[in-house]
């Protein structure tokens, strides 16, 4: 599946970044969701899981760090749903 904010690193900004970051995490989220058959067989999810779990989360946890310390904000906690 081809995403359309899974470029969040190409953003000029870690505000930017955690924006897009968020959007790309919802698409991965709707993905692991979705639990569509293929051809008569279950889709395996564990790939979209471990992409989830040990790639955007770490990742989202340091942007949203690096963003509140740079503008002196806070940002509200997401809460994702594993497959």
């Amino acid at each position: 599946m081809a995403y359309t904010y899974s470029a969040y690193e190409e953003e000029a900004s870690d505000s930017a970044r955690l924006t897009m970051l968020r959007q790309h995490i919802s698409e991965v989220q709707a993905e692991i969701g979705a639990n569509l058959k293929i051809e008569g067989r279950s889709r395996d999810n564990a790939p979209f899981v471990d992409y989830l779990t040990n790639v955007l989360r770490p990742r989202f946890t340091e942007l949203r760090s690096s963003a509140a310390a740079s503008t002196g904000g806070q940002f509200t906690k997401w809460r994702a749903v594993d497959g």
